[in-house]
């Protein structure tokens, strides 16, 4: 509720259930501000389990981008 109320998200919240949830309940802003921070995740990650992770989510919710 916060994210909608100030346009910002905790760093400590975890990226991908934020972005389950904000794609379930159609927070388009919030599907939006972390779905950037995935992409900058892709961007520096290394780790195979996290790209798929990644990559299972976008699959999931018909997230071409």
């Amino acid at each position: 509720m916060k994210f909608v109320y100030t346009n910002k998200l905790d760093t400590k919240h975890n990226v991908y259930e934020v972005f389950e949830s904000a794609c379930i309940l159609k927070i388009q802003s919030l599907v939006n501000y972390t779905f950037k921070n995935m992409i900058l995740l892709i961007k520096t990650e290394e780790n195979l389990e996290t790209l798929y992770k990644i990559f299972k989510l976008s699959i999931k919710f018909n997230h071409d981008q």
